[in-house]
């Protein structure tokens, strides 16, 4: 059996789950959620997770 790529979600970074969190804090802390957050964390690595990006509004 192939995994279809398509439907595969990109893992989010530490600064798009902080996002979540204000925007729905629910779901954020569902058990579904952290268990999402953590295999974004072991996929993108702690360098990647935690790197902040630059957001619209930044100086």
């Amino acid at each position: 059996m192939t995994e279809d790529t398509n439907t595969k979600r990109k893992p989010k970074t530490q600064q798009q789950w902080s996002r979540v969190r204000r925007e729905n804090p629910r779901r954020f802390y569902s058990a579904e959620a952290q268990n999402v957050m953590l295999e974004d964390l072991k996929a993108l690595g702690q360098e990647k997770f935690f790197k902040r990006e630059r957001e619209e509004g930044d100086l």
